[in-house]
């Protein structure tokens, strides 16, 4: 089960990583942190991810863009809660914050694009930014 509080961004060409740092008693290599991660839009629009979000089951999704994911209850509850941002017509970044096993994980990704669209997450409390292998190691998420 993985918890988390963090936004996922579209990870531009130009982001590299940066220095090998401890976070939270974890030894990573972030991504550097860049303006470029800010102003990166997703090729999706809104409306785009918005449909694919809305097609999974237990989905509940506003007209604004936040929505609810909850479990069915089997085995363990879980429920991931977020916001779409957009702007100029295009998915900006996604705001989440809840528990979700790592198949519903990779679910909720592949609605932007994921595996394909290369993700930068940045987990809000430590204030850093991650490529998805250096998240799954973070977070300690095992590939389903």
């Amino acid at each position: 089960m993985l918890a988390f509080r963090m936004t996922i961004h579209r990870l531009p060409e130009a982001v590299c990583r940066g220095r090998e740092i401890e976070v939270s008693g974890r030894r990573v290599v972030p991504l550097e942190a860049t303006a470029e991660i800010g102003r990166a839009a997703f090729a999706s629009s809104f409306e785009e991810v918005f449909a694919r979000l809305a097609a999974l089951p237990r989905m509940f999704i506003e007209p604004d863009g936040s929505f609810v994911w909850v479990s069915d209850h089997a085995p363990l509850p879980w429920q991931v809660d977020g916001n779409l941002i957009d702007a100029q017509g295009k998915l900006r970044y996604v705001e989440l914050k809840g528990t979700c096993p790592v198949e519903a994980w990779e679910q909720l990704l592949a609605t932007l694009g994921w595996p394909d669209v290369r993700l930068a997450f940045q987990w809000v409390e430590q204030g850093v930014f991650f490529d998805e292998p250096q998240l799954r190691r973070f977070a300690k998420i095992e590939p389903a």
